[in-house]
Order: structure tokens, then sequence, then C-alpha cells
């Protein structure tokens, strides 16, 4: 209920105020829910930058439909595959 609470107040601040809200989480479901662009980090770099759309699209095995975490662990697989073929 509070978790909820939260999510409805700052829709409503980003609504009401037409501004930029930046937050960090590792519940990726709610990420997919509210957020509008995400930015993943791996080892302190960005490795994607754009719209949660984009990302399921073009990483996750079932593409747009499919979940934010899906897409995630399919980027990060790939990124640690080319960090081992380096070394």
């Amino acid at each position: 209920e509070i978790r909820n609470d939260f999510w409805k107040s700052l829709t409503q601040v980003n609504q009401d105020e037409k501004t930029t809200l930046f937050f960090c989480t590792q519940y990726l479901e709610e990420a997919q829910r509210h957020a509008q662009r995400t930015i993943i980090l791996y080892e302190g770099s960005i490795i994607y930058d754009g719209t949660v759309r984009q990302l399921t699209a073009n990483h996750s095995p079932v593409g747009e439909s499919g979940s934010l975490e899906e897409a995630y662990l399919s980027i990060i697989k790939n990124k640690k595959e080319e960090v081992s073929d380096v070394f």
C-alpha cells in the first residue's frame, strides 16, 4: 500500500509539474511500469540508455512484450561475454 502511494505521488508530481524525476531501483517490474527512460550501468559505465519499450523490443527474448528483467539479463549476459572474450 505504501509503495503504491509513493508511485502515485511521483506520477502526480511528474504530470502536474512537468518535471523529470530520477530514481534508482532494483525492482525492475516497477521500473518497467513507471519509467519513461532507462539507463543501465555495468561496472560504472552506461551500457544502455533509452526507453523501456526500446530495451524490451531489442533485448528481450520475446521482444517488446517481454519484461524489463529479461532484457536486462540479456544485456548483462552479452556484456559479460564481451569481457570474457577480451581475456
